[in-house]
C-alpha cells in the first residue's frame, strides 16, 4: 500500500527520469533537474519510489536515491544563499578548482546553484550531497542578440542536433514541449510541461503573421488534440524537436519544407511582445 506524505525535497542528480508508475519499466513522462524543488506526495510500499510534484505541477514517480529530503530550516538556509545559473549546455563540476581534478557531477544548462564563494576563475557551489567547483565563465550567457526574441532564437539554435527523448526536458535530450519549456524558462517565462497546455498560453497568431519567438502548434492528422509544438524563427521557419532538434519551414520553396507539419499547423501563440 502506498503511503501519503507531504515532504519537500530537491533533485540531487543532474537529470532524473520521472516515471508514470513506480518502476523503471514504466513510461518516462518527464525529467527533474538538479536542485529543482519538489513536493513528495507518496512513498510506495517498498520505500524505493517517491511520487513527486515538480515546480511545473507535473507529477510522477522517481527513484528514492535521486531525491534529497529537506526540512523547512534547510530550505530557509538555502534561500539565503546567492544563486548562479549555468549557461553551458552540459558541463562537469570538479572537486577542486582544476579541470584535471575529480569530477563530482555533470549539470545541464538552466541549473540553478547556491553559490558559496569565488576563487579566481572558479566559483564554488553547493550540491545537495557535496560542494564543487565550476568555471565562472560557464555561468555567464554569451547570447549576443539585441532583442529578447533574437536571444531566445540564438539559445534555441544552440540545441540543434540534440536528440529527441520522450519525456526529456534537458540538453541531454528533449521532447517537443520540453524543448520549448526549457528554452523559455531560461528567459524567465514559465510554461506548462505539455504542448496541449502550452497551447492555452499567449495571444493567438495566424500563420501569415508569425514572428520570431512565437510558439507554433500542430495537430497530427488534423485531430482535435494538440500534439506538437515548436518556436518560430521568422514568418516561415521554425525550430522544434522531432527526431532531433532541427529547423523546418512552412515555405514549399525552402529545402527544409515539411509538408505534413505545414498541413497540421493549427495556430501560433505570442508570449513575447515585438
Amino acid at each position: 500500500m502506498e503511503k501519503e506524505v507531504f515532504i519537500q525535497g530537491v533533485i540531487q542528480v543532474s537529470t532524473a527520469d520521472i516515471f508514470r508508475e513506480p518502476t523503471f519499466a514504466s513510461e518516462k513522462i518527464t525529467e527533474g533537474i538538479l536542485w529543482e524543488k519538489v513536493k513528495i506526495l507518496q512513498v510506495n510500499e517498498n520505500q524505493k519510489w517517491l511520487k513527486i510534484q515538480l515546480p511545473d505541477f507535473y507529477e510522477g514517480w522517481i527513484y528514492h536515491l535521486q531525491i534529497k529530503k529537506l526540512d523547512e530550516n534547510e530550505f530557509a538556509e538555502l534561500e539565503k544563499m546567492p544563486k548562479v545559473c549555468l549557461w553551458k549546455t552540459i558541463t562537469h563540476l570538479q572537486k577542486e578548482p582544476n579541470l584535471k581534478s575529480e569530477i563530482v557531477t555533470d549539470a545541464v544548462i538552466g541549473t540553478i546553484f547556491p553559490k558559496i564563494s569565488e576563487e579566481g576563475d572558479w566559483v564554488k557551489v553547493k550540491l545537495p550531497f557535496a560542494e564543487a567547483f565550476i568555471l565562472a565563465k560557464r555561468l555567464k550567457t554569451k547570447l549576443s542578440g539585441e532583442t529578447k526574441q533574437e536571444k531566445l532564437i540564438e539559445l534555441a539554435k544552440s540545441f540543434l542536433g540534440t536528440p529527441y527523448v520522450w519525456g526529456g526536458k534537458s540538453a541531454k535530450g528533449f521532447d517537443c514541449s520540453g524543448f520549448v519549456q526549457t528554452t523559455f524558462k531560461l528567459f524567465g517565462i514559465n510554461l506548462p510541461r505539455d504542448s496541449k497546455d502550452q497551447f492555452l498560453v499567449g495571444k493567438t497568431v495566424k500563420k501569415n503573421n508569425l514572428a520570431k519567438g512565437d510558439l507554433v502548434f500542430f495537430s497530427e492528422e488534423k485531430t482535435s488534440k494538440i500534439n506538437h509544438v515548436g518556436i518560430a524563427i521568422d514568418e516561415f521557419r521554425f525550430i522544434h524537436s522531432s527526431g532531433w532538434v532541427k529547423i523546418n519551414s512552412f515555405n514549399s520553396n525552402d529545402e527544409n519544407y515539411d509538408k505534413n507539419l505545414s498541413s497540421w499547423f493549427v495556430e501560433g501563440k505570442r508570449l513575447i511582445k515585438n
